[in-house]
């Protein structure tokens, strides 16, 4: 089953449930938050669902988005049942409001109310920051629904919201501190037996519970899931940033790479959910070698599920980081305290090819044939079958393939299957080759177009019966039918 035809099937299914929901409930709303954040099969659903599912009301909330926007948005944007509403900063009152509901009090003292309004400018997560800081430095006090005002003149506070959020980190206890960052490192959700393994001091491990309370009482984070699978979330994301930003980089190498192998260890069974995540805590940790080989298995999941805009992702950093690996000119090495590992090694030319035709394969599935040409061709010469450069080349490279079929078709026997011990290459090969066909095609490029279909179905037939033997068939009898040259077709 190709990837389009998988996401495609995925897609109804949810839809489908969703249809179901509606006919019984009637009028649903579904609200997304944190669209920003869906990757390319999820936008192709949320465009979907309005056009499929009636009566709904689809909210998407998100961060202003920035260029390049998803196509699918871009077509919500433009969908004329579109209303879009722009947050800007809240007004004074509505602030006030918002720190009275958050400190749990019904009025607030007219001085804290001209400090909060004058350096927050509207900003809500900002006025909540400063309010807490104040409430942590003992600057105010909260007492029986009532806020008292301690000592405001004496309590500097930074200009900006990440400083406010530093400065709140810097009051905590030591051990409070660590349990904050090492959090950070784990994710913006992090769970709490990762958290215990790889806490470095032993010793405090079994107080961690009480750290997280802690920083739940700090409004810092707050419990997402409860016992037996017990996790928690940072509050906002750019309390994570910053915590994370305020550990020395040979902490966080560390600290990645104690959560790489614990994700390892802990879902050795099926990792498969985890490719993505697993490639970015490698890459943090100067790992290469397994980066790589995560970042491989994402970009190839990725392509299974039709997710073309993450593949190229995927792939696309493989071989930027493959490229500074080489440049360093050392593989680097994992440190004696890691899990044993027999990872790829940094790439071989066979394996550079690959990612380069798995980019091609991703654009043409996107739709963006220029850069799926680049790739494909640049994988192709990789793998030492490119594309003969020139016309006259282009021209005597077809006459050449037109006689080797002619053979073929005199002595089949001879010919099909005959490099079957370097199909996984040949067939490799022959998809690329595939996918030029039709880029070609669609460039109104014919002779291109056709060289590329017979190259396809000779590399096909040399690696022995399989789809792309089908396919190719299939190919050149289409490109010839558009050709003079009916009677081969």
């Amino acid at each position: 089953m190709s990837g389009k035809v998988r996401a495609d099937n995925t897609n109804e299914l949810l839809i489908h449930l969703l249809q179901q929901v509606v006919r019984q409930d009637g009028e649903i709303m579904l609200v997304l938050e944190d669209a920003h954040w869906l990757d390319s099969a999820s936008w192709g659903l949320a465009l979907l669902v309005p056009q499929r599912v009636q009566p709904i009301l689809l909210v998407l909330a998100a961060r202003p988005m920035v260029e390049p926007l998803p196509l699918e948005y871009s077509e919500l944007l433009h969908d004329p049942r579109t209303e879009k509403l722009v947050l800007g900063t809240l007004p004074p009152a509505d602030v006030i409001s918002l720190i009275c509901q958050r400190l749990g009090v019904s009025e607030l003292p007219p001085a804290l109310i001209n400090l909060i309004t004058e350096k927050t400018d509207g900003n809500p997560f900002f006025a909540e920051e400063i309010a807490y800081a104040l409430r942590d430095k003992g600057a105010i006090s909260i007492a029986k629904g009532e806020c008292r005002i301690i000592n405001l003149q004496a309590t500097e506070l930074p200009d900006t919201v990440q400083g406010v959020i530093t400065h709140r980190i810097d009051q905590m206890g030591p051990a409070q501190q660590l349990t904050l960052k090492v959090a950070s490192v784990i994710g913006r959700i992090f769970e709490f037996g990762t958290l215990h393994d790889i806490y470095p001091i032993e010793a405090d491990k079994a107080r961690l519970v009480d750290y997280l309370t802690g920083l739940a009482r700090l409004d810092i984070t707050q419990l997402e899931t409860p016992e037996p699978d017990l996790s928690y979330i940072f509050k906002h994301i750019i309390t994570q940033e910053v915590a994370y930003d305020l550990l020395l980089f040979s902490q966080r190498r560390e600290l990645h790479r104690a959560v790489g192998s614990w994700y390892e260890q802990a879902y050795a069974d099926d990792l498969s959910p985890f490719y993505s995540f697993l490639a970015f805590h490698w890459q943090e940790a100067q790992v290469t070698p397994k980066a790589l080989d995560y970042l491989e298995k994402a970009g190839e999941q990725a392509l299974r599920s039709y997710a073309n805009e993450e593949a190229v992702r995927f792939f696309s950093k493989a071989l930027s980081l493959a490229e500074e690996q080489r440049g360093r000119g050392a593989e680097e090495k994992p440190t004696s305290n890691l899990p044993t590992f027999q990872p790829s090694n940094l790439p071989t030319l066979h394996r550079t090819a690959r990612w380069e035709l798995r980019l091609g394969e991703a654009y043409a599935s996107w739709v963006k044939y220029a850069e799926a040409r680049a790739h494909l061709e640049r994988g192709l010469a990789l793998l030492g079958l490119p594309l003969p450069s020139g016309k006259v080349n282009l021209t005597a490279g077809l006459l050449k393939l037109a006689l080797q079929q002619a053979l073929y078709r005199l002595w089949p026997a001879h010919f099909v299957g005959r490099r079957a011990a370097e199909s996984e290459t040949l067939l490799e090969a022959a998809r690329a080759y595939e996918g030029l066909t039709a880029v070609y095609y669609f460039a109104n490029e014919t002779i291109p177009s056709l060289y590329a279909a017979l190259r396809s179905l000779i590399l096909a037939e040399a690696a022995g019966p399989s789809p792309e033997l089908a396919r190719g068939y299939a190919s050149v009898g289409v490109i010839l039918s558009f050709v003079p040259l009916h009677s081969l077709a």
